[in-house]
């Protein structure tokens, strides 16, 4: 058996965070940003503390869609832009299927 050098002394008792670590943070998104915009809204329709929320998310998301999209330079926003059309599209089924199954009688 080796001995071990001092690199990895020490290294056995560290752990990697969650690869879900954003469902284990206390922030919250109050705007759709440039930089992680699918994240963002991802975020905000998840909260759940003001169903204002969700109509905030949904009317940013597509203001922010729209921008992407006028704002191209020979489509170079269009992949982005698609990927947030994407989380919209996403986004609302869920919560057209959340409205459902709780006036479900």
């Amino acid at each position: 058996m080796r001995e071990k050098t001092s690199d990895e002394e020490g290294k056995e008792n560290i752990t990697a965070p969650p690869a879900n670590l954003i469902e284990y943070t206390s922030i919250k998104v109050e705007k759709i940003g440039d930089l992680t915009p699918v994240q963002d809204f991802e975020a905000m329709i998840s909260r759940r503390d003001s169903p204002d929320w969700v109509v905030k998310a949904i009317k940013d998301m597509k203001d922010k869609i729209f921008d992407m999209v006028e704002d191209s330079h020979e489509g170079d926003n269009y992949p982005k832009a698609l990927d947030c059309l994407v989380a919209l599209r996403k986004g609302c089924i869920l919560e057209q299927v959340i409205h459902f199954l709780l006036n479900a009688k």
